[in-house]
């Protein structure tokens, strides 16, 4: 992605869980549209995705 600092490390996570770069380019724009300049939830709703998809696939 890009070298913005992070508060929540979304991309390491994703790379973690073998989520494809293209599903998480979809979950960082929808977050985007929903939480706009407020990076903090954006990268918190990232994660948040991010972790929902894993245990979904784990189950």
């Amino acid at each position: 992605m890009d070298n913005t600092p992070r508060i929540f490390e979304y991309e390491a996570l994703s790379n973690k869980y073998n989520i494809e770069p293209d599903i998480l380019k979809k979950i960082i724009d929808e977050a985007r549209k929903e939480f706009g300049e407020d990076e903090m939830m954006v990268e918190l709703h990232v994660v948040r995705a991010l972790r929902h998809i894993k245990r979904l696939s784990a189950g």
